[in-house]
This record gives C-alpha cells, sequence and structure tokens, in this order.
C-alpha cells in the first residue's frame, strides 16, 4: 500500500510540476499528506476537493447577478434519493482539447453550476458548465490564466466566487453583475510558498473557505478564511490549525457551531482524520481527532454534512472508506456499514444531507485498472446501505470517479470524471431521480435481508398493553401481521413505513415468548410479560434552538399497573442525575415529562402533577446554564436499586 501511495503521490506531484513553478515534493510526512488528496482521487489529477452547497447562476447569464438569493437545495432529499441513471455524453463534457475533470458542483435556484479543469499540452485551463436541469449541460465563458485548477464553487447574497489554485497560490473569483469574474488574492502573505483552497461554502451572512498553506520551514498548515462579500478575505488565527502537517478539505455551519474537516500529522505519524470545531463567528477552535482503527494507517476526512441534530463527515482510513458520526460536532463515533473491499481502495468523496437523511458517494478502485461508482444511503447517519453501481455506459474506457454531489430544488446530481487509466478522460454527471436524456436507469436495490424490516414497540409488553408494530416495505399495499397463525393487526401507510396496534388479551396472545412476523418475509421477537411486570420507555425531545441539548425526557408507564417513581433517576453518560420525588405515582399508560429549559432568567416554573423541571430540582429561583445538563448522549432510567429499566440514545 505504501507503494502505491507514493506512486500515486509521484503521479499528482508530476501533473502540478507541468506547470513550471511549483517545488519539488517534500519527503516524510508532508508525502503522506500529498499521498492523502492523491488516494482521494484515485488516479485523477485532482488536487484537492470540496463540499458542494452553494446555488447555480440564473438561466440567462453567465454568473449569478449580486444579491441574488441563497437557495438551499435539500427539497430533492425528502426521500432518499435511491434511483440513480448517468446523464447521455454531449460535447459540453468532452475536453475541447485533451482530457477533463469535473471536480465540482453546486446549486441553487435556476439549475446547477459545475467546475473544473480540462488538460491543453500539459497546461490545464479552468472549465465553467451550467445547466438548468441536471442533464443539459453547456459551457460558460470563462477567460481565467492558463494553469488554473478550480476546485469549488459557491453562491452567497453578494453573487458567486469560484475558489482553487494558480500555480501555487489560493485564487478566488468573484462575479459581477455584466457576467464577468475578477481575481482576488484570498492568501497573499509572501512570506508563504504556496496555498490551497480546497473548498468554499456560502452561508446566508459570509463565504467561507478552507485549505491549507505551505511556508519557508516546510510545514503545512490548515488554513480557514472568511468573507462578507467574496472579495476581500481575512484568514482565521488560531493554535487549534497548527500543524506542523495539516489541512482543511471542508466546512459545515449549523446553528452556532462550525465543523471543519480535514487531516492532521505531528510530523512523525501518519497523517489522521480531524476535525476543527469552533463558534460561528470564528474566535474559538478545538482539535478533535476522530476515532480510527489503526492509528499507523493514513487517514482523512474528505466532505462534511449537517442536519439539525447530527453531523456527518466522510472519508478515509488506510484501504477502507470511513464515516463519522455526532450530535454536537464535539464527541464523534464511527458509523456503521460496509466502507470497505479488500484487496481494492474504497474512497469515500462527498455527503450530502436532507430531511430524509444522508446520501454518500465514492468509488471502489483495483490500483489503476479499474475504478467504479459506489452510493451510500443513511436515514440517521449511523447506519448505512452501500449499494455499488455496475457502469452500463462507456466513453473513455469505463472507469468512472464520482467527485461531487450537489442537492437541488427537484433532483441531485454527482459529478466527476470517466478515464482511461494514465490517459483520457470525459466530464461524468449522473443524476437522481432518472429523467429523460439519461442513459441507463441504476436501480438501488438493497440485500435482500433489507429490503424489509419490523420493529415492535414495546418489545416487552404485558397483556393489556397497546404494542405498535413498524414495517419498513417496498410493498405499497398494507402488510398482514401475526403471530403464529393468529393475525394481530395490518400495518398500513403511504410511504415505505407502515404501522398497526393491537392489545396482546384482545387477540387472545398470553404470557411468553412469540415471533412476530410480517407477511413481506421478515420477523422478530415478541414476549409477554405477566400483568404485573413493570415495562418503562424513555424518550427525549431535542431543544429546537440548540439542537445539541436534550429538551425534555418523557418516562412513560408501559405496564398495566400504576407505578410508584419515588426513588427513580434519570442518568445521562456523564453522570447528571435526576431523581425523581417522594410520592411521584406515574399510572398506567401515562408519561412524566421532566423538562430541562426555558427561557434564560425566566422564573423556575412549578412542578404541576407529572411535569417536572430541572431548576426546581436544583432548587433554583429562575432557568439558567446551569439546567442544561443533558447534551443530547445517551440517557439511562435506574430503579431505587440502580438497577436500569430503560435507555435512549440519538
Amino acid at each position: 500500500m505504501t507503494d502505491y501511495l507514493r506512486r500515486l503521490g509521484d503521479e499528482l506531484e508530476r501533473a502540478i510540476s507541468e506547470q513550471k513553478d511549483v517545488r519539488a515534493p517534500r519527503s516524510g510526512v508532508l508525502i503522506a499528506l500529498v499521498a492523502f488528496f492523491a488516494v482521494i482521487a484515485l488516479a485523477l489529477p485532482v488536487w484537492m476537493w470540496r463540499y458542494s452547497g452553494g446555488a447555480s447562476p440564473n438561466a440567462t447569464d453567465a454568473s449569478p447577478r449580486a444579491g441574488a438569493e441563497v437557495a438551499v437545495g435539500v427539497d430533492s432529499m425528502r426521500s432518499l434519493p435511491i434511483l440513480w441513471a448517468r446523464v447521455q455524453h454531449s460535447s459540453a463534457l468532452a475536453g475541447t482539447a485533451g482530457s477533463l475533470h469535473l471536480t465540482s458542483a453546486a446549486s441553487g435556484p435556476d439549475g446547477f453550476l459545475a467546475v473544473g479543469w480540462e488538460s491543453q499540452e500539459a497546461t490545464p485551463r479552468a472549465v465553467l458548465l451550467r445547466s438548468v436541469d441536471g442533464v443539459s449541460w453547456a459551457r460558460e465563458p470563462l477567460d481565467l490564466p492558463a494553469g488554473t485548477l478550480l476546485q469549488d464553487v459557491a453562491i452567497g447574497p453578494q453573487g458567486a466566487v469560484l475558489a482553487g489554485v494558480e500555480g501555487t497560490e489560493a485564487v478566488v473569483y468573484w462575479s459581477t453583475p455584466d457576467g464577468s469574474w475578477v481575481r482576488s488574492r484570498i492568501d497573499p502573505d509572501a512570506g508563504r510558498m504556496s496555498s490551497v483552497v480546497n473548498a468554499v461554502r456560502a452561508t446566508p451572512d459570509e463565504f467561507v473557505a478552507v485549505g491549507r498553506t505551505d511556508d519557508q520551514r516546510g510545514g503545512s498548515r490548515a488554513a480557514v478564511w472568511r468573507s462578507s462579500d467574496g472579495r476581500s478575505w481575512t484568514r482565521l488565527d488560531d493554535q487549534a490549525f497548527q500543524g506542523p502537517d495539516s489541512a482543511a478539505t471542508d466546512s459545515v455551519e449549523t446553528g452556532d457551531t462550525v465543523v471543519v474537516g480535514g487531516v492532521w500529522s505531528d510530523g512523525i505519524s501518519p497523517a489522521q482524520p480531524v476535525v476543527w470545531r469552533g463558534t460561528a463567528r470564528g474566535t474559538r477552535w478545538d482539535r478533535i481527532p476522530l476515532p480510527t482503527r489503526d492509528t499507523s494507517m493514513l487517514g482523512g476526512v474528505a466532505a462534511a454534512a449537517a442536519r439539525p441534530r447530527d453531523v456527518v463527515a466522510v472519508g478515509f482510513e488506510g484501504d477502507s472508506g470511513a464515516i463519522w458520526r455526532s450530535t454536537n460536532g464535539g464527541a464523534w463515533e464511527r458509523a456503521e456499514g460496509d466502507f470497505g473491499d479488500d484487496p481494492s481502495i474504497v474512497r469515500i468523496h462527498d455527503v450530502v444531507a436532507g430531511p430524509a437523511g444522508y446520501v454518500a458517494v465514492g468509488s471502489v478502485s483495483d490500483g489503476m485498472e479499474r475504478n467504479r461508482m459506489v452510493l451510500w444511503f443513511s436515514p440517521n447517519g449511523r447506519s448505512w446501505t452501500r449499494q455499488d453501481v455496475e457502469q452500463p455506459l462507456s466513453v473513455v474506457g469505463g472507469n468512472v470517479i464520482p467527485a461531487r454531489l450537489a442537492a437541488g430544488r427537484e433532483s441531485v446530481i454527482a459529478v466527476g470524471s470517466e478515464f482511461e487509466p494514465l490517459g483520457k478522460s470525459v466530464g461524468a454527471v449522473w443524476i437522481s431521480p432518472p429523467r429523460g436524456g439519461t442513459e441507463q436507469l441504476l436501480v438501488y436495490q438493497p440485500p435482500a435481508e433489507q429490503r424489509a424490516t419490523i420493529a415492535v414497540n414495546p418489545p416487552q409488553a404485558v397483556e393489556e398493553s397497546v404494542v405498535t408494530v413498524e414495517v419498513s416495505t417496498e410493498a405499497r399495499a398494507p402488510v398482514s401481521v401475526a403471530i403464529g397463525d393468529t393475525s394481530v393487526c395490518l400495518a398500513e401507510g403511504a410511504g415505505a413505513t407502515k404501522r398497526c396496534t393491537f392489545r396482546p388479551v384482545d387477540v387472545g396472545i398470553g404470557v411468553g415468548v412469540y415471533e412476530i412476523a410480517a407477511d413481506v418475509g421478515v420477523a422478530t421477537s415478541f414476549e409477554v410479560l405477566p400483568r404485573g411486570s413493570i415495562v418503562m420507555a424513555l424518550d427525549a425531545i431535542y431543544q429546537p434552538t440548540t439542537w445539541p441539548l436534550v429538551f425534555a425526557v418523557l418516562v412513560r408507564n408501559q405496564s398495566a399497573l400504576d407505578l410508584d417513581l419515588s426513588g427513580w433517576v434519570i442518568e445521562d453518560a456523564d453522570g447528571d442525575r435526576f431523581t425523581f420525588p417522594a410520592g411521584t405515582l406515574l399510572p398506567a399508560a401515562a408519561t412524566a415529562t421532566v423538562s430541562q429549559s426555558g427561557t434564560l432568567g425566566s422564573p423556575c416554573p412549578p412542578d404541576q402533577g407529572l411535569s417536572f423541571h430541572l431548576c426546581n430540582a436544583f432548587g433554583s429561583d429562575v432557568i439558567d446554564e446551569s439546567v442544561q445538563i443533558w447534551g443530547g448522549n445517551e440517557l439511562v432510567l435506574r430503579d431505587p436499586d440502580g438497577q436500569a429499566v430503560a435507555s435512549w440514545s440519538p
């Protein structure tokens, strides 16, 4: 593997050195950093990468008009984009001379914008493409200096910016109302040997760019820049970005938190995947290493995406892809899924988020001989389903690398390249859902054992309890649910998830352990307990304004009898506790609520009935930050003897 990394690193350095003014590659860890980016690209001379999240120009101008409305393109993600097709090849996707590489795309109210470069006699030239629907693409006039490699594009309230590298210097170009592009020096410090912008993102208030700078001592340092208009840029200086060898590859903002992904090394050990977590104003940053299986292997973050309750980072570790998830950007866990393909190399290049969940795109490489597209899907960022895509369309050899995703109002696209090994390449675009002008329907088919699932809540119940059955299936008709030969309910619903309820006593099911099955070929275990058994459930509601915090905890009595909660405890993973006061009686099928939040500084609400407030439990007269004890991690309900009775995790 080391030889392969170095070989790809050499290929990358050779491609960039053709610009005549790039220094020779350094040895040691910096070579590993170069190889890190080369492996992500998997044989394409892609210097850096990005997360696509901007908007596109209007349908008539070559560039977006200044002051254009910023649109978040997630409408197409209200259901997971599981059906894909490749857009038919056209002259816009072919290099006018040599090879074309598409590196990124952005979406907006009027369609999509894609950037990249084409090689003309070993000198790259920047390329800008536009499409209204993601299927029909056209070249846009773009007169940038030879040698400019465009890596990213974003649109903000002041217009659009293109970002990349020109020679050894990071550059951005901002759009003018007349459709032209004006160059800005994003990092004019003459004391640095080189700088690179890997990604740029637009928020309603500003642009944020991330990348790296190389100093004269041979070190490489992650860099974050900000701009209110795309013209004047300020670099954020913080000790957390110190290397000696590091680079930032992507950023995502959620609420008051900014997460920057990248790679970091102490100069001795292999580069490792990290994130930097900071405030929205960028006044303080913390570097957080991501959990890895083996710190002796090279790893890194390629892209990130966020929803209100979680953040996902994607990248690789060794020869395998990797995905990490966090509820607050500070504490991270490895996601579950199939991210490897021994002895091949798997890389996850990008991820986008929407109301229905996440979709990630990457590639599998058998060295320099074969590359194919891979998709991953997840409704929650924690568990992922993989789909390898066999490419039916071949233009110049059939090796494909989808580089980036962009979610628009009606569709999601992936842009990248198809290439011959060490030869010609052309631009490639995939789209979901498929539409006219596409070559081949690529149907997502989960493994047979995953095509339907069944869940029972609660999995243990007394005879008089109400039991809910939830079946996820591709079937559109109602689904019959049975225990043995006894039909218990009919699961119905307009979408993929169908539900029904029953009481064991009503269908003649007595005490015992059973298999409960749906007629779509799935089953699970279910237990009916004696009448006096205690059955509890724990749930939580997130604070809508500060999403990493739990707003309230719900304790449900799913037993058939009233339950005395005196001395029962709710505890989180940090040891924070709430103890129910003496005399708390929770009737059968009732719910107790423990709230920790409200308007800061307001009087503490009185406890009424089964509604409790932490400020009262802690003896506070007003609501303040000291009562915000639950940070969104695992919660456990314990009885007075300390036995765990129920648990909840985000």
